[in-house]
């Protein structure tokens, strides 16, 4: 599949990558759509948050293609709209200003910034 990619050396490509594959707990997407944030065209000078080789795009849509293992309540087919900054702390300066988009906790294990995101579509797509 083609993917938006932020590379070892801080900079953005598009790659080809293996299908990813639902691991215990998660749910694979298959993305119908993916904004770009400014987080992400930052991502090449914040390397203390963002992991190498991470498929970027944290603001996504799809629908469910399949459940790893340990998950229930999604079925393929299902809608879903990603919300990766869910799970703020509450208690850093950004929290507690009520800027919980902001929380560098929630941001550094979130989707497109420490694992993969959804800037990724198959490459046969005729996107």
């Amino acid at each position: 599949m083609h993917a938006v990619v932020l590379t070892p050396d801080a900079r953005i490509a598009l790659e080809e990558r293996p299908e990813p594959v639902a691991r215990d707990g998660e749910v694979l997407i298959g993305v119908g759509a993916a904004g770009i944030c400014g987080t992400d065209l930052h991502a090449p000078v914040m390397p203390s948050i963002f992991a190498d080789n991470v498929v970027l795009g944290h603001e996504f849509s799809g629908t469910v293609v399949r459940s790893g293992p340990g998950v229930s309540g999604f079925e393929a087919g299902q809608p879903v709209v990603v919300n990766p900054i869910a799970l703020s702390c509450g208690s850093c300066p950004a929290c507690q200003r009520g800027l919980t988009n902001q929380c560098l906790a929630a941001l550094g294990a979130c989707s497109g910034v420490a694992r993969d995101g959804g800037m990724a579509f198959p490459a046969d797509s005729a996107r």
